[in-house]
């Protein structure tokens, strides 16, 4: 697999030149359910109420899982250890990819790193999704989320998503689609197959 540089990857897409604030996010299934909380900041009302994976800045001196595993206990009092580092590699295949989306646009790297660019908010996020294993139960452990829960995967593969933040949406389009393919170019769109061009995410056949 060969290593892309974000400028690389991001000038493709017409998402370079800006700053990416880095981010980890933690995937905690238990019997057939996700590990999810309720988005409770007093500063981001876009986005309250609405559910997301335990996740948020890393620190210094963290890396990607600690900074996961330190939120998931933060934000739904769950203990975790490291699950399997290969669970978000390879999503689509080897090649970067585009998810374009109403509210935010992002791009998939081969190993696992996400980008989002948020249109509405103008918010930018960079990270990895950690998977991690469940040590301990859920319970209310930070003034920023409420009612951290599991929540049957074939619920949300159902329709449940929509209660999701725009970005975990794209986490649970990654994570239900059968690994290494693509799901159509109207969901995603690999980086050699795309272009940008005032503000349109188009393909170079239509160009050309």
């Amino acid at each position: 697999m060969g290593i892309y540089q974000p400028a690389d990857i991001l000038g493709q897409f017409g998402m370079a030149g800006l700053e990416y604030a880095p981010k980890a996010w933690g995937h905690v299934v238990k019997n057939g359910s996700l590990l999810v909380v309720e988005r409770y900041k007093p500063d981001d009302l876009m986005r309250k109420g609405e559910l997301t994976l335990p996740g948020g800045g890393v620190r210094e001196g963290e890396t990607e899982i600690d900074a996961a595993q330190r939120e998931t206990v933060e934000e739904t009092g769950v203990v975790t250890a490291p699950g399997n580092p290969e669970r978000f590699t390879c999503l689509y295949g080897e090649t970067p990819v585009l998810l374009p989306r109403e509210k935010l646009t992002a791009v998939v790297e081969p190993d696992g790193r996400f980008w989002f660019l948020y249109t509405d908010s103008g918010k930018r996020y960079t990270g990895n999704l950690s998977d991690l294993v469940p040590l301990s139960e859920p319970r209310e452990n930070e003034a920023e989320s409420r009612r951290p829960r599991y929540m049957n995967l074939d619920e949300i593969r159902s329709g449940g998503s929509v209660d999701f933040t725009p970005l975990c949406q794209v986490f649970l389009e990654s994570m239900f689609h059968e690994p290494g393919t693509l799901p159509g170019v109207e969901r995603a769109i690999p980086m050699e197959a795309s272009a940008f061009y005032g503000g349109q995410f188009l393909r170079k056949s239509e160009t050309e």
